[in-house]
């Protein structure tokens, strides 16, 4: 289990833990981020805030809530039956 902001580019991630308060959980959930959810990174610089997949949806993350969602990466055999 990672923070979201340590994951690479191309990666596919799901989310495990989301430390915050429940407005901070609230968003999350509104942009349709919530425990259980895969996404994939699509853009991430490691200074600024991260560009995620879901859906066909790209959402912006910035640095200090990304560091706040801890992911654990999704090996190849389980994505290739999502596809």
């Amino acid at each position: 289990m990672i923070p979201l902001k340590f994951a690479s580019n191309g990666d596919r991630v799901r989310i495990i833990k989301i430390n915050g308060g429940n407005s901070f959980k609230r968003k999350l959930s509104e942009m349709g981020l919530y425990i259980g959810s895969d996404c994939k990174i699509i853009n991430n610089i490691m200074k600024g805030p991260i560009i995620i997949e879901k859906e066909n949806y790209r959402i912006g993350i910035g640095f200090n809530m990304s560091l706040r969602i801890f992911v654990k990466i999704i090996d190849k055999e389980e994505n290739l039956w999502k596809i």
